[in-house]
């Protein structure tokens, strides 16, 4: 799971951050430093979820954010 981890974290201008595995259920939470700050990635199992679904959590979190 490492290679797919550094693969997204590339995808998000993350490369070579620090992750490690912090939670693994219906998937997998990463805890990942980079730049003097901690985020979570969040790995979902391959469908589990619909993409409505995942788009629908997607839009949640952006008006949470807001």
């Amino acid at each position: 799971m490492s290679g797919l981890v550094d693969r997204a974290l590339g995808l998000w201008g993350m490369d070579g951050a620090d992750h490690r595995l912090f939670a693994a259920r219906e998937n997998e939470v990463h805890q990942v430093r980079h730049a003097g700050a901690t985020y979570a990635l969040r790995v979902h199992r391959a469908g589990y979820r619909t993409d409505a679904e995942l788009q629908s959590e997607l839009e949640m979190m952006d008006a949470a954010r807001r």
